[in-house]
């Protein structure tokens, strides 16, 4: 089983505590571009937003940006993106390589279940916790700087199991035959074996394995795990260190990617 419980909406959010610039600062409220208004720490409340589209879109870009010359995607390519969630990553690298074919990927059923629905009540929640209420004359402001409105997803996700055969199977079939299947940073979510064992059934979906990932940092080594421990390692022999957290658990055998995976799978930190 992963790390983390893939069916659990609460999982995906913890893993992400976003700052949108926007605050309730002594009654008044503040969006990024507004004059600054001098307050004290107490006195002002930001809205801060978790795995929430209009946010999380400016990392994915990011993602996309280092990706597509890492790996020299092309139009003609067919990919396969494993772990996609709701395919922000796949919509981003689309702008980049345009007529790019990319299939977005996922077996987590609370994505299954959300990716038609809007973030609106959700982020109308986060607002009212923070002060912001509907009352209030730029209400509909803020939530227009937050949200535009639509579903989570914007493209068809494909609820289909890479390490079964019957799932490359009917991927295949639908998209024809993969130039690349890439992992859109999943593999902090697993064990080593079970990294292991989605790289070399990635290496029956395609000629070419990539997996995004977001590498080891030093800056956390006296700070232990919120919540349950992630899989963090360095992307190849050159990092050196990790935790003793790390280290105490059985089912880490390795601190860099490099030395466990596949040799010709590629490494794209993010």
């Amino acid at each position: 089983m992963p790390l983390l419980d893939i069916s659990d909406k609460a999982v995906f959010h913890r893993q992400n505590d976003i700052g949108t610039g926007v605050y309730l600062i002594k009654g008044q409220i503040y969006i990024p571009g507004d004059k600054a208004i001098y307050s004290k720490a107490h006195e002002r409340k930001e809205v801060r937003l978790q795995l929430h589209r209009k946010v999380c879109m400016a990392f994915r870009r990011g993602w996309a940006e280092k990706l597509v010359p890492a790996l020299g995607l092309k139009s003609s390519d067919i990919v396969a993106q494993i772990g996609s969630s709701f395919g922000w990553t796949a919509e981003e690298v689309d702008k980049l390589v345009p007529d790019i074919t990319v299939a977005c990927v996922d077996t987590s059923s609370w994505v299954a279940s959300a990716k038609g629905e809007t973030e609106t009540a959700e982020i109308e929640a986060i607002l009212a916790d923070v002060g912001i209420l509907p009352v209030m004359s730029r209400y509909g402001e803020v939530l227009a700087q937050l949200t535009d409105g639509g579903t989570r997803a914007r493209r068809t996700i494909e609820n289909e199991d890479v390490a079964t055969g019957k799932g490359r199977a009917n991927l295949k079939t639908k998209y024809g035959n993969f130039t690349w299947a890439i992992t859109d940073n999943v593999l902090p979510w697993l064990t080593d074996a079970e990294a292991v064992d989605l790289d070399a059934a990635m290496h029956k979906l395609a000629p070419n394995v990539a997996h995004q990932v977001s590498p080891y940092d030093h800056r956390y080594d006296d700070k232990p795990e919120p919540f349950q421990v992630l899989n963090w390692k360095h992307l190849d022999v050159t990092g050196t260190g990790v935790k003793q957290e790390l280290l105490d658990q059985s089912w880490y055998t390795v601190s860099n990617w490099k030395s466990l995976l596949n040799a010709d799978s590629v490494l794209v930190g993010v």
